[in-house]
């Protein structure tokens, strides 16, 4: 069979969920899409890594 690699595909939506893309004092813009550290910190959680472990390769 060919045909294009793997891949995942995930459709992240909540009615309560908000992206923060820049903040200057009370001024705060929020994105229609997960930012990048929203992402990783989902894989992270998802992982089972504690909120306080630094990102890093496991070393087993």
């Amino acid at each position: 069979m060919t045909g294009p690699a793997g891949g995942l595909l995930l459709r992240l939506a909540g009615p309560l969920s908000a992206y923060g893309t820049y903040a200057a004092f009370t001024h705060r813009d929020t994105a229609p899409h997960p930012t990048r550290s929203a992402l990783i910190g989902l894989f992270a959680a998802a992982a089972g890594r504690p909120q306080h472990q630094a990102l890093a390769p496991h070393h087993d």
